[in-house]
């Protein structure tokens, strides 16, 4: 009896041990395994035949393209103060006739007004009668002058004649100078008018239009606004992070946001070196270049400048999904069972240009292997529901 006990505690219960041992060891090397494809299963994705129908899914290789790294900017289009011309009247009177309407293109001296104003034909008299007096005192003067070299009158009357001539002169001059200002000039028939035209000041397009027929005016009243479009800028914001990558004399691409489609070009004029305290950015203003037609001052704009090129591997911007803060693309696999297969594969994206994203793969893609683009997101959806289901193995 003593016997049988030794031989259980001595011999049988190390053998015990050994065994659990071994069983536990063997335990969790099949843990790791089921683990491990657990994880090789959630990095791959499987679509039936129908599926890949009805989400029309599309490929696109990874293709080495010319990324160019840009700063974007927003800001306005901007009419600085010396394309705006204001016309005013030179006199007052009342407005006959309005020959624009806002918005028009006008040249410059075009006719925008008639206005009326009954002194300019008390002018008008008065230039006539100092017409008609120098005329009279010119023959005077030729008939005086040869009296005088007769002797038959005295040199005094003379002076006296060439004296009344300088004080006509002067008369009709400043009575054509008012006149001048209303662009009246002499009407060879003689005819008088109260009638004076305003004419643009600038070629451009009509804005603010203030009077209308009948409205009295006065030298001080501003009866419209001419903006010319040659001047039209663009003012722009950097952030202080971007400032350091623009200079004077940088080409920009940008589009106002009502017509995205229509890329214009502009090149940085001057930058406020002094920082805008209460949004941490900085001014740049930049003149267009080329055709300034259609641009509006006031328009929303978004621009970019491209401060360096790269030729680097890229795919478009839609192959790209995201998870918990991470970018993924999946690789098309091999086909088996009717069923495609798709590697989910991490990568780290660089800069961004026209549709296309630089991609930088932290596992391996093969030359020419297929991405997915259209339907990219769905796969994410489903590796996630995969995931959610522990990926189809029980532990």
């Amino acid at each position: 009896m003593y016997k049988i006990l030794f031989y259980l505690l001595f011999i049988g219960l190390p053998m015990l041990v050994i065994s659990c041992r071994e069983s536990h060891s063997h335990g969790t090397d099949d843990l790791h395994a089921m683990e491990s494809d657990s994880k090789e299963h959630n990095d791959e994705v499987h679509l039936t035949q129908v599926q890949m129908e009805n989400i029309g899914i599309s490929y696109e290789s990874i293709t080495p393209r010319n990324i160019r790294s840009t700063v974007k900017l927003n800001g306005r289009v901007e009419l600085p103060s010396d394309g705006i011309a204001i016309a005013t009247s030179p006199l007052e009177g009342q407005v006959e006739q309005v020959h624009v309407l806002p918005g028009n293109r006008v040249r410059q001296g075009q006719v925008l007004f008639t206005i009326r104003n009954i002194d300019l034909i008390d002018w008008q008299e008065q230039r006539l009668k100092a017409q008609a007096d120098l005329e009279f005192l010119n023959k005077e003067i030729e008939r005086q002058q040869f009296l005088s070299e007769q002797n038959i009158t005295a040199v005094r009357v003379l002076e006296q004649l060439l004296t009344e001539k300088k004080k006509k002169e002067s008369e009709e001059k400043a009575i054509e100078a008012k006149l001048q200002v209303a662009g009246i000039t002499t009407d060879p028939s003689g005819d008088l008018t109260s009638i004076f035209k305003i004419r643009s000041p600038q070629a451009g397009i009509v804005q603010h239009l203030k009077v209308h027929k009948g409205s009295y005016v006065t030298s001080q009243t501003e009866l419209v606004r001419i903006l010319s479009n040659h001047h039209l800028r663009i003012h722009l914001f950097a952030f202080e992070n971007d400032i350091t990558r623009l200079s004077e004399g940088q080409t920009i691409d940008f589009f106002v946001q009502s017509r995205p489609n229509a890329l214009r070009k502009a090149r940085i004029a001057w930058i406020n070196s002094l920082v805008n305290e209460e949004n941490n950015s900085y001014e740049i203003h930049a003149d267009i270049i080329g055709d300034k037609s259609g641009l509006v001052p006031g328009e929303y704009v978004e621009a970019r400048v491209i401060d360096r090129e790269a030729f680097v591997p890229t795919l478009p911007l839609e192959a790209i999904t995201y998870d918990k803060g991470l970018t993924y693309v999946f690789v098309k696999k091999e086909e088996m069972d009717g069923a495609s297969h798709f590697q989910k594969v991490q990568v780290i994206l660089g800069e961004k240009d026209l549709g296309f994203v630089e991609i930088r793969p932290l596992d391996a893609i093969p030359d020419h292997a297929l991405v997915a683009t259209n339907g990219a997101f769905f796969l994410m959806a489903q590796s996630k529901k995969d995931e959610g289901e522990g990926g189809g193995h029980e532990h």
